[in-house]
């Protein structure tokens, strides 16, 4: 049964009534009666200051209340529910990654060089580096059109807007100096002129001329990150370094705000919820994102793709690229197989724990109309589709259909207040997303 508290204005009824009461009930003598509506009087007086000590007495009971379950605790009260099931707030983390700058050879990029994004997000290098002149081998290196794309032997430490030259291959077409657009750690392409032949033959070769540095922003938070191929400039310029330098492929990642009382609430739920043991499809979720910051969905495919396996898949959803790295996923792996604070059963073969990334399924929404075709409704239509395609209605495995995509935004409604009227030319059908791969918002074109 639910407490109801009563309003000011109810307390100060009954309280003027009881004093009416206890002062005239028997009281003959009327100038020796009272009355508490009486502007300015002093039972008036009274009858409010206490009712106010009441009211005040009232929020105190709520607040104590709403303290005593983890449903509904905040602050200190919230982490010492959580914490009597091992579970800590987690820490705001700054942002971090790998800038590629180019210049003169030989000329050396300091420790703590500040640098900064469009937006004035500031980073600084953690150790000192050299440009240098360096030469990679190309696998292969084939052509769509006028795309020529390379595969390196090893990673080539390269970024979207570096400029590269591609030497030794004997269709010479291939053989050029240009700007690359990153699409792996393995792979870029560059346009060429012409129509060679595709493998390109030879003994390929790209040479640069850059430095590799590890960055960090200096500010704690989610803001620190940022896609790969973004472009930071130097905040102070260095003799013979490019002002602007660009994101390796990874970008920036793993900078995260302090947890709120949401996101550790629902970890607590979680916990609290179907938890049986750690090694479980209930408890794998619960110790990964416990043991490292930053993961926000996780799932557990039992007796995959065999039995006496498990196959996980993770999502970080506050990354500006929501697919963990391979890094990412090696860490997942090794801090469930450890053998000092892992979970895994010691009878459990390491092989048998598959920590995988979900292969991202982009869905583009074109729309052939919208109205109000407004700057406020297509930014309440792009805020809702981001964070539903985030949200955990989205698993691994899950088909997206027309009729979802549609519902969701029907349900809109922007700063104004308004709703839209709306046709997509797409999705115009379900999308069909396997085990193994995961829906993610793709583009979003507006008429």
């Amino acid at each position: 049964m639910a407490i109801e508290f009563s309003t000011i204005s109810q307390i100060q009824e009954r309280l003027a009534n009881a004093l009416i009461l206890a002062v005239n009930a028997g009281q003959l003598d009327t100038s020796k009666q009272i009355d508490p509506n009486i502007r300015n009087s002093f039972a008036l007086g009274l009858v409010k200051s206490l009712s106010a000590g009441f009211d005040e007495n009232n929020d105190n009971v709520k607040e104590v209340l709403k303290q005593l379950f983890p449903q509904t605790a905040t602050g200190d009260y919230l982490e010492l529910w959580a914490s009597w099931f091992g579970i800590t707030r987690k820490d705001p983390v700054k942002a971090e990654g790998y800038a590629v700058f180019t210049g003169v050879a030989s000329t050396t990029i300091p420790t703590a060089t500040a640098i900064q994004k469009a937006d004035g997000t500031q980073y600084e290098t953690q150790a000192g580096a050299t440009i240098s002149a360096q030469t990679i081998g190309i696998t292969t290196l084939t052509r769509s059109g006028t795309t020529a794309t390379a595969t390196t032997t090893s990673n080539h430490n390269l970024a979207t807007g570096v400029s590269i030259t591609i030497a030794g291959a004997s269709q010479t077409e291939y053989n050029i100096t240009a700007t690359i657009n990153v699409i792996s750690n393995t792979q870029f392409t560059y346009t060429i002129s012409g129509t060679p032949a595709s493998p390109a033959t030879g003994t390929i070769t790209a040479s640069f001329t850059s430095a590799f540095v590890f960055i960090k922003a200096l500010d704690y938070g989610v803001n620190g990150n940022s896609a790969g191929g973004s472009q930071l400039s130097l905040i102070s310029p260095i003799v013979d370094v490019d002002d602007s330098c660009y994101l390796s492929y990874d970008g920036l990642a793993l900078g995260l705000d302090a947890e709120t009382d949401d996101e550790l609430r629902s970890r607590l739920s979680e916990r609290c919820s179907n938890f049986t043991a750690p090694f479980t499809a209930s408890g794998l979720p619960v110790f990964i994102k416990e043991r490292i910051a930053g993961i926000t969905r996780v799932w557990v495919q039992t007796a995959t793709p065999s039995a006496g396996y498990a196959t996980i898949y993770f999502t970080r959803d506050n990354d500006t690229n929501i697919i963990p790295t391979a890094s990412q996923v090696n860490a997942v792996k090794n801090a469930i197989i450890d053998v000092d604070n892992g979970i895994k059963p010691a009878n459990t073969p390491d092989n048998y724990v598959v920590v995988s990334a979900p292969t991202a399924v982009p869905i583009a929404i074109t729309f052939a109309t919208l109205s109000p075709n407004t700057v406020a409704m297509k930014t309440a239509i792009t805020t809702t589709l981001n964070d539903y395609f985030k949200s955990p209605a989205i698993n691994v495995g899950d088909d997206i259909t027309v009729n979802q995509v549609n519902a969701l935004i029907y349900n809109v409604i922007d700063e104004d207040g308004n709703s839209p009227t709306f046709t997509l030319s797409a999705p115009s059908s379900t999308t069909v997303v396997s085990d193994s791969q995961l829906a993610t918002l793709g583009t979003i074109t507006y008429p």
